[in-house]
């Protein structure tokens, strides 16, 4: 989409573009998104990335790995929590590891689902050079 403010490009995609770990053995549902939008004005772009995955390890084993696996920059927030971005509801997850550092935000959160822990990587904020 082209507008005078700038370009907005969202795909579906079969890539993870989050740059986030997955869990071992995690199986990825196919399609994640990859949202780019370009000011007219030369400041940079953002860009967000999602991709879920789905395994039958319980929560508790999936966040150990995270605990583990994930750098210091992540606070990690339970109970039901309700991950919010600047004022925007993005969900609700069991668990979430939320990173805020400069201008990026990395977000891992696990939820059950039935039988399955669902994961969820997001990452967003000004756009990765080309």
């Amino acid at each position: 989409l082209h507008t005078v403010a700038g370009n907005l490009n969202i795909e579906q995609t079969g890539q993870d573009n989050t740059g986030l770990p997955v869990y071992p053995g995690a199986v990825r549902r196919p399609n994640g998104a990859q949202i780019d939008i370009e000011p007219s004005r030369q400041e940079g772009g953002f860009a967000l990335s999602a991709a879920t995955y789905l395994t039958p390890a319980a929560v508790n084993s999936v966040a150990g790995w995270y605990r583990k696996n994930l750098g210091q920059s992540f606070q990690e927030e339970g109970g039901g929590t309700h991950v919010d971005i600047e004022h925007v509801h993005v969900g609700k997850a069991d668990l979430a590891f939320i990173s805020h550092e400069q201008d990026q935000m990395r977000i891992v959160a696990l939820k059950r689902e039935g039988d399955r822990t669902k994961i969820t990587l997001v990452r967003m904020g000004q756009k990765e050079p080309q």
